[in-house]
């Protein structure tokens, strides 16, 4: 362990000196620590990225990164000593008197809050993968997302020499943004605790985005009430769920309140629907917490840097120099693969930024706004080119189509009244259902602002000048989730959605900041528990407050068979096994697999439907497999019980041609390669 805590001062101490070269005294030292510990996190992947990509091993790029690192670092914290030792020393009584002042200027509310909120985000995301008993285990909202991010820190592991092949369909080139998982994989090197390492980057990222969060929405937000009413609508914000609840009969035949919280904590059905049935909608929208921070892993990386890259806007608004403008292009283009849908929703932001400098004829701004776009786009070129440019030809990527979730047998989507032609309600119904009274409160905060803005006296304000970007940057997100699907599933439009919120929930409180009258803070607070209340019964529920059910997903036999295979196969080598999901060769083992789960190869706009007709072949065992070993260049077939089960498997066949070289119970594993007989 001490390596990796090594490492992670290592990642702070550049992290800081990147920060503060670019950003200087204009963030508090708060803000500057948490702007280093995610900047830093996100040198160090691409440096280890790049190291592992020119020596061919990540083990390599980990150690050579923490050298050069150290180095780095260590020349930095002598000048720190240095200066600390011409500093005069101060009394213990002025030591004591400034500590205390210190502690009476901190606003106790908000730390317990952060505090809490913090502590109910680790109770939830802990349980996301769990070891217990020789058991991998995961909540139930993980057990489709958890397993494929699982897949990729095992291959990026074990993967010698070390290589960016996609390790759930062979051959072809990872571009899924991977970088969390490549830094849980690079820490893993050093400590050799798969569980801590899978969780160590994610907790860091999503807790200093967390917090740094709530310190941006404290520059743009005075008044106290008000940003803790922001942040929950944008953290907890929900729908009108809990209106299923209420009107429960169980839930009122109780007969205690203790019973009735319990009832509702341990729900016999779920507040959200994917299959509802007209004239019901389907409810898929929970809360930003539970949506995002708990099994979107990518999400995680993204939403700490994308709060870094809403802050650097935010301070090159405000002072206009050229070193932020070049820092938010810099910040930006480094996003596609830390999180694409990130990278999108900052994009139009920034030009929510721009056109609100165009149409105020900032020139500053203006050019500023230019360059930071330029630089970006430079340092997206390559990226796109050597990861992602697969994808825009890939069917079901950049659909133009009018209405989020509003094609025909879309999986969540908006539910039709078959005797109509025009169907603008239904789809009313369903924005209702899932953001309840966000939305509307939205649109009568924008209507106030934009007529307080034409009314308005000039001012210095900067608050107030963020109102028109802010207005700009939450109609374009508004219209890109709308107009355009970026991915085959709809449901992923949630993932700017989530941007598309926080924008919003500023402008809600700035809103809320000018309610002058008699009962607003009343009102304030009743509102934001209507928005919340759905939210918070959802994160409860998965809480250890309600025990959930924790799902097994791989056995101490499981782990037998990976590691046997981790132990006498080679990395390049490629293994024919059943596509679903809960698959032990490369969740466990960190071996590519001909065809991993066709649900995640849909998603991610993969055409794998022929190859998915000649596994079937393969398993079925004739002349026609072997040829097809061949075409595929497969190295080993696993026979278990998934593949029996999903496939007609021919092992006579295979027994015949093939030697077993591991059998354990039912699960057979054959050499086919050269060296079979």
């Amino acid at each position: 362990m001490f390596l990796t805590f090594f490492c992670l001062i290592i990642v702070a101490v550049i992290g800081y000196q990147v920060s503060y070269f670019f950003l200087g005294n204009k963030v508090k030292k708060n803000e500057l620590l948490l702007i280093s510990v995610i900047v830093g996190l996100t040198i160090m992947s691409y440096s280890v990225l790049l190291l592992s990509l020119i020596f061919k091993n990540l083990k390599t790029g980990v150690y050579l990164f923490i050298i050069i690192g150290g180095l780095l670092s260590l020349k930095y914290l002598k000048e720190l000593l240095f200066s600390l030792k011409k500093e005069k020393l101060v009394s213990k009584n002025q030591i004591l008197k400034l500590f205390l002042n210190k502690l009476k200027k901190i606003h106790w509310l908000e730390v317990i809050f952060l505090f809490l909120i913090i502590l109910l985000f680790l109770d939830l995301a802990s349980k996301t993968l769990v070891f217990n008993e020789g058991l991998y285990k995961v909540a139930g909202a993980g057990y489709g997302d958890i397993p494929f991010h699982m897949n990729q820190v095992s291959y990026f592991i074990h993967q010698e020499p070390f290589e960016l092949e996609n390790p759930i369909y062979s051959g072809q080139k990872l571009s899924y943004p991977f970088l969390i998982n490549f830094l849980s994989s690079s820490f893993y090197i050093l400590n050799n605790n798969y569980l801590f390492s899978f969780h160590l980057p994610s907790f860091i990222l999503a807790i200093s985005g967390i917090i740094l969060l709530y310190l941006l929405i404290s520059r743009i937000i005075k008044k106290r009430l008000v940003r803790i009413s922001t942040f929950l609508i944008f953290f907890l914000g929900s729908g009108l769920g809990f209106l299923k609840i209420l009107k429960d009969n169980s839930l009122w035949l109780k007969s205690s309140f203790g019973e009735a919280v319990n009832y509702i904590l341990h729900l016999p059905y779920s507040i959200g629907s994917f299959d509802a049935i007209y004239p019901s909608q389907n409810i898929i929208w929970s809360s930003f917490l539970t949506m995002f921070l708990l099994h979107q892993r990518t999400f995680f990386f993204g939403f700490a840097l994308g709060i870094v890259c809403l802050f650097i806007f935010y301070l090159t608004f405000k002072h206009k120099e050229n070193k932020l403008f070049l820092l938010s292009g810099i910040t930006l283009g480094v996003l596609p693969l830390v999180h694409i849908h990130t990278f999108i929703a900052m994009a139009i932001i920034l030009f929510g930024f721009f056109l609100s400098s165009l149409l105020k004829k900032q020139k500053v701004l203006i050019k500023g706004f230019l360059k930071s776009a330029i630089v970006s786009f430079l340092i997206f070129l390559p990226v796109f080119f050597s990861f992602l440019s697969q994808k825009i030809n890939d069917k079901g990527f950049l659909v133009f189509r009018l209405g989020w979730m509003t094609e025909k047998g879309t999986i969540g989507g908006v539910n039709y009244n078959p005797n109509w032609n025009f169907h603008l309600l239904e789809w009313l119904s369903f924005l209702w259902q899932n953001f309840g009274f966000f939305i509307p409160l939205l649109i009568g905060a924008a209507i106030y602002l934009i007529i307080y803005l034409i009314l308005k006296k000039p001012s210095r304000k900067q608050k107030e000048d963020l109102i028109l970007p802010l207005i700009l940057s939450s109609l374009f997100l508004w219209m890109a989730i709308n107009v355009i699907k970026f991915q085959p599933w709809d449901f992923d439009n949630t993932k700017i959605f989530g941007y598309f919120l926080l924008v919003g929930c500023l402008l809600v409180g700035l809103f809320f900041e000018k309610w002058k009258f008699k009962g607003a803070k009343i009102l304030i607070i009743l509102l934001t528990l209507l928005i919340i209340t759905t939210g918070v019964i959802d994160a409860l529920s998965r809480s250890s407050f309600a025990s959930p059910t924790l799902y097994e997903i791989f056995s101490p036999k499981d782990q037998l068979v990976a590691d046997w295979i981790t132990k006498n196969t080679n990395s390049e080598e490629t293994i024919l096994t059943g596509n679903y999901h809960l698959n032990l060769v490369n969740c466990l083992a960190g071996r590519p697999v001909l065809m991993g789960y066709g649900g995640w190869l849909w998603t991610h706009g993969i055409k794998y439907q022929e190859r998915e007709k000649d596994i079937k072949k393969m398993f079925e065992g004739n002349e026609e497999a072997k040829k097809l070993f061949k075409k595929y260049d497969i190295d080993y077939v696993m026979i278990g019980p998934k593949e029996k089960h999903d496939y007609t498997v021919n092992e006579s066949f295979f027994n015949r041609n093939y030697p077993i070289i591991f059998q354990l119970d039912n699960t057979k594993i054959y050499r086919v390669g050269e060296t079979s007989i």
